[in-house]
């Protein structure tokens, strides 16, 4: 039963629970006996999409009437009971599948992220895709330096084709430079310093263990660095359906293809970006050592040291990014010191030359010398302005959230490693045509695409179900199947003589009607990125969206059976009134579900055919021929206007347009198939187009809520992007990303109208969480070899189970699910760490960026509290008097007869009431810091 859909398994229970109109007292005793799977209440729900739908037929009527003969023999409580526990029963079932489906998506996720993130943590993975460098190149040094006996890999044993320690230690000292990837080979002289080459064909014979020929994977060093981006992605990306995956993944490829954008205009204008030069000018500097070294990843770099020693460390740790070509030492004389110069052929003079330059520049001593002259005059103004610039564009347009966050996030990193000295724009490469595709923001959108990719493919595992599109079918049955039970259930109730308990059991239907609407909008939605509107699938989707739309002009018309329900006494005149049309409810009931399950199963194959259009035309012609019986009952009745009689009077009338909706809704649905509407899709050209004009719709973009927000929030990334420039003392390092990065992430939501203190306190918890836990489990492995099948399946099991437990709580849980995004996503660079990169200088980086993190949500909540006007409780009374200004003009124009006004003045009261059950749960004092001199807000009267 959990795994058939919900109006299959009581479709079925219906053949159980109704006899003919001759079953006597003991079939409501077998009844009682069945259990909740097998029977629920005395009355027969719609017929399923699969059975006839015949109740306007003989057979139809008999069971109509059925329904209320079987009803007085089982008895009020008895009905009750059954309804109860079926509710349960169905509850419970839909929890079940629930949880199951969360768990085994955050499986797959957690999966996928341990597979692809193996190069981060797995040695032989590390060196097969990106060569000799990165975990594979730290592992099997820290192997030779410690022990050698103890480096008993096959697959290392074989790469170097020796066991001599001193050849091991010529091969693997070669780090791959920062551009270079495949076959390359070591022109360098033996013990000297390496020259990488790429090899072909005429350097001989490429084998592994020749000691010249270095493998360097197969790709560049700029994707080793940004690879942690791709698990983060998708961490951030998946979410509970493939849709809403496909949707997001589009969403941040496409904040961050702008910010992408942005840096090549700004790397247009500054090619070295901020990059810059200590001064090292003759007059004050005559006691100072300068060290020069250039490599293919940093090009030049110029430092100044007061001492010999300063300056030999640098000198030493120059070749560590790999691609060095040249490197000196010069004494305070302007010589070059003999026993600290190395170069490759042709590459003094070139040393000598830049020496030169940088001497005749004019400076101060203690000053930097930015290579682009142009940065020096108004560069850094530029930036900021861009910075400014870009920021407030994103917040102020009305993209979605995702795009926002991703943009935000990345396009703070770049601008901070452009504009820092010590960085500038990197290249990786000499080849000017090959520059922008080996820039980090390129590298970036390339990991962000295969994160997308990867993120979809998750959800689409076997056994995971997230599409959409499986659930269209099953939606389009249980809207229908929940309209027909609710109609039904009313009938049988205001047709009965007395209350019963049966009416709050109708008032959760209505309500829970709501949600069941909003999940199945939400994968009409979802429908159309899996299959871009095309084929059957395409209008099968279209199809459940006008029946959806029915489905919502409908639920309106619940909500007064639900006062009628709730209102009706059964005094007075109701048995007599009820006597004359008790019959004609039933049939225009019988009628209009029969009508309903028709179109429903049309809808269901995405086409409707001549024969379907029969059917609907002749359920038409019978709902019609019930709706005159019901008006005929009505006139015989003649009853006359008065209080007793307005819940059933008002419920007639909402029988009746019911069905009147449902033939609306048929001439719709054909009127589509005929005039070709059913065929036209929403094209992806389309829907760009349409996207683009709401994003930047100036209704929208300019209201008082939204510039608020864009203001707020650009306040917060600008503040803590300022403090992270130009601060460096105690927890600060100058050029940090991680303040105006976080808060990025971590944006105030548009909309809200008070501080948010418990978010503001889930931030600060999932943050610090994902930062800490992943340093104490990945800390336990430490003790465990580096080049080890025991430490690499270690790892793996950590990631996957880490993961999967914060995501199950991320898609299941209703108040943690925030917290434990946050976990999960910020957890995954920690959790990815190589082996052997936990040290003293680790922890306390980390201690720094905690606390960078804590003052930055600090700053956030400051900010939004002293930027914050006026009080939730102001808003929300200016909602409520704009409320009751709007129903006041409904009621005029009612009394008047001017259904132009009614209907302006009914939108008007409809988005006032959004407005104020929008804001009311930010009036609850348990959000307010302090309760203060005022007493609580009534928020609840």
């Amino acid at each position: 039963a959990a795994r058939r859909p919900r109006w299959a398994m009581v479709s079925k229970m219906s053949v159980v629970r109704f006899e003919s109109e001759d079953s006597d007292s003991s079939d409501a005793e077998e009844d009682e006996e069945l259990g909740p799977l097998e029977t629920t209440d005395s009355r027969e729900p719609c017929l399923s999409a699969g059975e006839e739908s015949l109740p306007y037929t003989s057979s139809g009527i008999s069971i109509m009437r059925s329904r209320m003969t079987n009803a007085s023999k089982l008895g009020k409580g008895l009905d009750r009971k059954i309804s109860e526990k079926v509710a349960k029963a169905e509850e419970r079932d839909v929890a079940r599948e629930a949880w199951r489906g969360h768990i085994l998506l955050a499986a797959s996720i957690s999966f996928w992220v341990s597979v692809f993130a193996l190069p981060e943590y797995s040695v032989s993975i590390s060196y097969k895709i990106f060569g000799q460098r990165g975990v594979a190149m730290e592992s099997v040094q820290q192997q030779i330096n410690t022990s050698w006996d103890d480096l008993n890999n096959t697959h290392f044993r074989n790469s170097l084709n020796t066991s001599v320690r001193e050849q091991a230690v010529e091969r693997w000292r070669i780090r791959c430079n920062g551009p270079n990837f495949g076959r390359m080979y070591n022109k360098g002289r033996p013990g000297g310093y390496p020259d990488l080459v790429p090899w072909d064909a005429s350097l001989g014979e490429w084998a592994t263990g020749n000691l010249r020929d270095i493998w360097c994977g197969f790709l560049p060093d700029s994707y080793l660095v940004n690879w942690p981006n791709l698990a983060q992605f998708i961490i951030f990306t998946v979410y509970r359906n493939t849709g809403s995956t496909i949707h997001n993944a589009v969403q941040g490829f496409v904040g961050t293809v702008f910010t992408g954008l942005n840096m090549h205009l700004m790397s247009t204008i500054f090619p070295d970006g901020a990059r810059a030069d200590d001064c090292v000018h003759a007059e004050g500097n005559e006691d100072v050592y300068v060290v020069i070294w250039y490599s293919i990843r940093n090009y030049w770099q110029v430092r100044r040291t007061e001492t010999l020693d300063q300056a030999w460390n640098l000198y030493t740790g120059a070749d560590d990014n790999g691609g060095l070509k040249a490197r000196a030492i010069f004494e305070p004389a302007g010589s070059i010191n003999k026993y600290a110069q190395w170069f490759l052929p042709g590459w003094e003079d070139k040393v000598r030359l830049r020496f030169e330059q940088l001497k005749a520049t004019d400076c101060q001593p203690g000053t930097m010398v930015y290579r682009d002259p142009q940065y020096a005059r108004f560069g850094e103004i530029i930036c900021f302005l861009d910075v400014a610039l870009v920021v407030f564009l994103f917040l102020i347009s009305n993209s979605s959230r995702n795009t926002i966050m991703f943009g935000l996030s990345w396009h703070v990193y770049f601008m901070m490693n452009f504009m820092n000295p010590n960085l500038g724009l990197k290249h990786n490469t000499e080849d000017d045509h090959l520059r922008w595709m080996m820039t980090e923001y390129f590298v970036v959108e390339i990991t962000t695409v295969f994160g997308g990719l990867i993120a979809v493919l998750a959800t689409v595992m076997p056994g995971v179900r997230a599409s959409n599109v499986g659930k269209l079918a099953n939606d389009l049955n249980t809207v229908a199947l929940d309209i027909c039970n609710i109609w039904g259930d009313a009938v049988l109730y205001l047709t009965g003589t007395a209350r019963s308990a049966k009416r709050f059991q109708i008032v959760s239907q209505v309500d829970a009607l709501a949600a069941t609407d909003t999940i199945t909008q939400e994968h009409v939605a979802g429908a159309w990125w899996e299959t871009l509107d095309m084929g059957t699938t395409g209008r099968r989707r279209r199809l459940l969206k006008v029946f959806d739309s029915c489905a919502l002009d409908i639920k309106d018309i619940l909500y007064v059976v639900k006062g009628c329900v709730l209102s009706e006494n059964f005094k007075g005149d109701h048995n007599s009134f009820m006597s004359f049309m008790k019959e004609p409810c039933y049939d225009l009931l019988g009628a209009t579900e029969s009508l309903m399950w028709v179109c429903s199963s049309a809808c269901d194959d995405g086409t409707i055919d001549q024969d379907e259009v029969e059917q609907i035309h002749s359920a038409v012609s019978i709902v019609k021929q019930r709706q005159k019986n019901l008006l005929d009952a009505f006139h015989v009745a003649n009853p006359a206007l008065k209080s007793d009689l307005s819940e059933e009077q008002l419920f007639m009338f909402a029988l009746s347009m019911w069905a009147r909706k449902m033939t609306d809704f048929t001439d719709h649905m054909t009127t589509m198939s005929a005039d070709g509407k059913l065929d036209k899709r929403e094209t992806i050209l389309g829907s760009i187009w349409k996207t683009t004009k709401r994003t930047w719709d100036p209704s929208l973009i300019f209201t008082h809520g939204h510039k608020s927000y864009a203001f707020r929030n650009w306040m917060s990334i600008m503040v803590t992007f300022c403090i992270g420039y130009f601060c460096h003392a105690s927890i600060f390092d100058r050029y940090s990303y991680v303040m105006p990065m976080t808060v990025s992430l971590l944006m105030v939501a548009d909309g809200k109208h008070n501080v948010e203190y418990e978010k503001c306190t889930h931030r600060l918890l999932g943050v610090c969480l994902g930062k800490c836990l992943p340093l104490m489990l990945v800390g336990v492995l430490q003790s465990l070899d580096c080049i080890s099948w025991t430490r690499l399946v270690s790892q793996g099991l950590c990631i996957f189970l880490f993961e999967t437990f914060f995501l199950f709580v991320y898609f299941n849980s209703l108040r943690w699910d925030y917290v434990a995004c946050l976990i999960a996503g910020f957890s995954i660079y920690s959790l990815l760490a190589p082996c052997g990169s936990q040290d003293e200088h680790l922890f306390a980086s980390k201690y720094k960026e905690l606390g960078s993190l804590m003052l930055a949500i600090a700053i956030q909540g400051f900010l939004q509290a002293a930027l914050q006007r006026r009080s939730p409780q102001d808003f929300l009374l200016e909602a409520m008097r704009h409320l009751v200004d709007a129903f006041q003009a409904s009621v005029d124009a009612l009394w008047e007869a001017d259904f132009p006004e009614l209907d302006t003045a009914l939108k008007e009261f409809a988005i006032h009431l959004a407005n104020a059950k929008a804001i009311a749960p930010e009036c609850d004092a348990k959000l307010q810091f302090v309760q203060g001199r005022h007493p609580p807000f009534k928020s609840a009267f």
